[in-house]
């Protein structure tokens, strides 16, 4: 089974014209197949995503440069989720354009700065 870090490996190479979008729609088509039976949810939320995005282009509604423009985001997403031992647990997302690091300060999640690294 992948996971959605696969996915998103497989994604960036074809972003990044290191993978072909034909090359790119089989191993999506052949990796996640039945990903509803056996993917944790982060990993059919993306395959999900994903599918949408190329039914978009192959249907004709959008074109390749929009293709890539709406799967973008797919990559640059950037989870933060901390528990802490006094059974508090907390969970932000943010979306990254380099790469960064993110300070918190406090249990409620909100980064009090954020610096390219």
């Amino acid at each position: 089974m992948i996971s959605d870090r696969d996915i998103r490996e497989q994604l960036l190479a074809y972003l990044q014209d290191d993978l072909d979008l034909d090359a790119f729609e089989d191993w999506i088509a052949q990796n996640t197949w039945n990903v509803h039976q056996w993917g944790d949810p982060d990993t059919k939320e993306l395959a999900y995503a994903i599918e949408t995005r190329l039914a978009e282009h192959s249907g004709g509604h959008i074109s390749e440069q929009d293709l890539q423009n709406n799967l973008l985001p797919l990559v640059q997403r950037y989870a933060v989720s901390i528990d802490y031992d006094s059974g508090v647990q907390t969970s932000s997302s943010y979306l990254l354009t380099e790469t960064q690091v993110v300070t918190f300060d406090s249990v409620d999640a909100e980064p009090v700065e954020v610096s390219a690294s």
